[in-house]
């Protein structure tokens, strides 16, 4: 039964096309867009402008594109300081550690130290300095 369905032509099939062939002229409007992709391209981390030409253009965003503006600045800034912090981690081991033993040489040793450490200690006060700065903005 199933070869003889297939075998004979449906009787409505036709119509269906003659339907769709001939569909009405109106003068409506589409109000239906038609469908568009959505492209993105990843921008940079850092803007190359850092947003100096958003004064030229008024928009309500004139507030929001200064303050990424400023983060921008600052985490460039603040990159430096996490290089510097993870050398840092080393520093203590070369340390001499002082024993009675040395007590004689102890304040010499204090000095000398203190002389070959006094880079790194100014680096540590500008992170310092850098961290109150951030954290008041």
């Amino acid at each position: 039964m199933s070869s003889s369905l297939l075998a004979s032509p449906d009787p409505i099939l036709p119509d269906v096309r003659n339907l769709t062939a001939s569909l009405p002229q109106d003068d409506t409007p589409r109000i239906q867009p038609s469908g568009k992709g959505i492209c993105s391209i990843i921008a940079p981390e850092q803007n190359p402008l850092n947003f100096s030409d958003h004064t030229a253009y008024d928009h309500m965003f004139i507030n929001e594109m200064e303050t990424k503006a400023s983060i921008e600045q600052l985490l460039s800034e603040g990159s430096h300081f996490v290089q510097m912090l993870y050398t840092f981690r080393s520093v203590s081991k070369a340390v001499p550690m002082i024993t009675d033993q040395n007590a004689v040489n102890k304040d010499e040793l204090n000095i000398a130290t203190f002389e070959v450490l006094r880079p790194e200690i100014v680096k540590l006060k500008m992170f310092m300095e850098f961290q109150d700065y951030t954290i008041r903005q």
